[in-house]
């Protein structure tokens, strides 16, 4: 019976259309084949035509290579090539299909270093790949077919490899593996590159409270071995500046957020471990950053007598890699032991952080990262007294300036988050920070203020005020009673209690009004529907018969009319019961307040 070698209906990779057919296949020895050329598809638009089969046998031409070195530059051709083999193991991003358009071979010898080699050239006129080979063990060593940091063009090869002594390589050259860039026959400039490693690089030495200014403009690419570092290693492509920093104990801050740097730029930090660079920390984006490019800022502990290499490269992403240019590199190390305000009850400050170095980028995660520190933090010392505290910003008047608050504690002598906030929708007066927590007993809180977390609007000046709300203590109010009252100019209540139905417990920031209620084993209502009241009212009523509150009912909804609302619940006979009266979305203003059972 009939048996199917091989097949296809259309290639793209033919630079006379996409719909041409190629085949490949092993024939075995005095075994007779039949090949059957047809329309493409049975729905073709022209389904007869003319066509020329062409037959080639590359196993059977010895394709002639080239020695490459370090430091070679060559120009090559693959136009009129006839199709290399595409029987080579598959080899990482490329198809051995590309060499149907042809294959420029050339060999290395390895010598235990790394080579580069790279077609990123405005000599390289087509999309092109690069295939590396062990031959000796039939497996792709490395390829690329897509290079973004090639400042030519984004489709030329690129690849890195560490070649072992005395072992040899193969390397084909063809056209790209990518069926949108069908053209696969051109001219390329091929560059060999042999990087120093991280060890052996020339560094230059900084310290703290220094910039240093230099440029990418000229660098050969430097080692792209390196493990991923919170930067594609590809970034070193187009070179890096290398710099020496020896720690001290001390936290220790880099930065090209700076009006000299001129390009996006990428920062790794290395230590040398085994002669490999084992990396500490890395950054290719810094939201923090008030300039307009995407600039790296990284924070790492620095152990005393240890040195440290730091790599600066051009580009942050795919759309900057390539670039080169100036970058201005800042060496900060921020203090330790800042002397810090005490915070008090009814305590009110008004400070500002313009002008502030950045604080420490190494606090833990508080509901927002520290990288808000990089723009300079204001900190704040509370001693717990066992009872709420609320500390809040939203009475700053400086309307361009969005501040957060961290609040931790050392457990210990670690520092653990207990509460943030980068911005508070009751605040009146746009996006300022509220935080609210029980203070323990005797334990010493850091209260920490900073620009608000992604933001680009810098430093400014804020007022933080300190509220201790009051425990349940207040009037009690019966059956039938009509109450006048006010959350003008109140302070704010407790935070702490639980989220009840459609109010949430932060409506009592801008104030509230609370009254204690004895249930009589009956239902009982609570409206503010009445001319007098005139703002947007929320009822919260709480059982206090358990340590910690629960919710009994709520509403927010207007149910009368102008946002005044009503709410009912069942009174236990003898159970006591909390109601507040706040506004919604932090206003105030006067209400009436009626009690009144169901048999009334």
């Amino acid at each position: 019976s009939m048996q199917c070698v091989a097949g296809n209906a259309g290639i793209c990779l033919c630079s006379h259309g996409d719909k041409k057919g190629v085949v490949t296949f092993f024939a075995e020895k005095d075994q007779e084949y039949e090949v059957v050329v047809s329309t493409f598809n049975a729905y073709s638009s022209k389904k007869q035509g003319d066509f020329r089969l062409d037959v080639t046998c590359p196993s059977e031409e010895k394709i002639e290579s080239t020695e490459l070195f370090c430091g070679d530059s060559i120009n090559e051709s693959t136009v009129g090539l006839l199709p290399s083999s595409t029987w080579l193991p598959y080899c990482s991003q490329v198809s051995s299909n590309v060499g149907i358009s042809g294959a420029v071979h050339y060999t290395i010898t390895g010598n235990d270093e790394e080579f580069i080699l790279s077609t990123c050239s405005e000599e390289t006129d087509f999309y092109s790949s690069i295939r590396v080979y062990d031959m000796s063990q039939q497996y792709c060593v490395e390829s690329s077919s897509y290079f973004s940091s090639c400042s030519h063009g984004t489709n030329q090869g690129v690849v890195s490899f560490f070649a072992q002594k005395n072992k040899k390589y193969d390397i084909y050259v063809s056209g790209s593996s990518y069926c949108s860039n069908a053209i696969n026959q051109g001219n390329f400039n091929l560059n060999v590159f042999c990087p120093k490693s991280i060890a052996k690089m020339s560094k230059q030495g900084v310290d703290c409270a220094q910039q240093v200014v230099n440029t990418t403009e000229g660098l050969m690419p430097s080692t792209m071995l390196l493990s991923s570092c919170y930067a594609d290693n590809h970034v070193g492509f187009t070179g890096a500046l290398a710099y020496s920093i020896v720690g001290k104990g001390n936290e220790i801050i880099l930065s090209t957020c700076n009006s000299r740097s001129e390009i996006s730029s990428s920062i790794r930090v290395f230590s040398d471990n085994y002669n490999k660079g084992y990396c500490v920390a890395g950054s290719s984006y810094f939201s923090s950053c008030s300039t307009e490019t995407n600039s790296g800022v990284v924070s790492f502990l620095a152990e005393s007598d240890k040195e440290y290499t730091v790599l600066v490269s051009g580009g942050s992403s795919s759309y900057e890699n390539g670039k080169r240019g100036i970058i201005a590199l800042d060496v900060i190390c921020p203090e330790k032991n800042l002397t810090m305000k005490s915070l008090d009850c009814g305590s009110s400050h008004t400070d500002s952080t313009i002008g502030l170095e950045p604080s420490s980028l190494l606090y833990p995660y508080c509901h927002m990262d520290s990288s808000v520190g990089f723009l300079g933090s204001f900190s704040y010392s509370l001693i717990g007294d066992g009872k709420e505290v609320i500390v809040s910003t939203c009475n700053s008047k400086d309307d361009f300036f969005n501040p957060s608050i961290r609040v931790y504690y050392k457990n210990w002598g670690r520092l653990e988050c207990v509460t943030g906030s980068t911005s508070y929708y009751g605040c009146r007066n746009g996006q300022k920070s509220v935080v609210s927590f029980i203070a323990k007993y005797g334990v010493e809180y850091e209260v920490i203020i900073s620009s608000g977390d992604y933001s680009k609007r810098g430093q400014g000046n804020f007022q933080l005020d300190v509220f201790c709300p009051k425990t349940f203590d207040v009037e009690q109010v019966f059956d039938g009673e009509e109450i006048i009252g006010s959350t003008v100019n109140s302070t704010p209540s407790s935070l702490q209690l639980p989220y009840c139905g459609g109010a949430d417990s932060s409506s009592g920031f801008s104030g509230s009004s609370s009254y204690k209620y004895i249930g009589e084993g009956q239902e009982v209502f609570l409206s503010t529907c009445s001319s007098y009241t005139n703002f947007d009212t929320a009822i919260r009523v709480f059982n206090r018969d358990t340590q910690i509150p629960s919710c009994v009912s709520t509403s927010t909804t207007s149910l009368c009319s102008q946002g005044r609302t009503v709410a009912s619940f069942y009174g236990e006979e003898g159970s006591e019961y909390e109601i507040i009266i706040s506004g919604k979305y932090g206003i105030q203003g006067n209400y009436k307040l009626s009690v009144f059972s169901a048999e009334r």
